[in-house]
């Protein structure tokens, strides 16, 4: 019985912070993490990021006049690995890296439409 009364004692004579520290955390926990989105979401916006963005609603009519003519050759994740399949993935690799290689990203048109191979949309209007 001396145990149980040592145990109101302490809980009478704990500070209000001891008591709440779990509400404090989940609190303080709740605010860190908005603070975070903010950044996250004034660095998407700063960086333009958000203007690449076709998912966004306001791209619906975009979406629309979006025309995949040309297929994008692209490499098997499955099947063999043997040296035609080498050979078949550097080849597709190394034209891949050379229209990288050749756009400069710290030049202005870095994210052109014609840098990034998109149709100019404006263009049939």
């Amino acid at each position: 019985m001396n145990h149980l009364d040592e145990l109101k004692h302490e809980a009478k004579t704990m500070s209000s912070w001891r008591q709440n520290k779990f509400l404090l955390f989940v609190f303080g926990s709740i605010v860190i993490a908005l603070f975070l989105v903010f950044i996250a979401m004034r660095m998407y916006i700063s960086s333009g990021a958000s203007q690449l963005d076709l998912s966004l609603p306001a791209y619906n009519e975009v979406r629309d006049q979006i025309d995949v003519k040309e297929e994008t050759k692209s490499f098997s994740p499955t099947g063999p690995i043997n040296a035609e399949v080498m050979e078949e993935f550097l080849r597709l690799f190394d034209e891949q890296s050379q229209r990288v290689v050749g756009v400069d990203g710290f030049n202005d048109q870095a994210l052109s439409n014609k840098s990034l191979e998109l149709q100019d949309i404006n263009k049939g209007q």
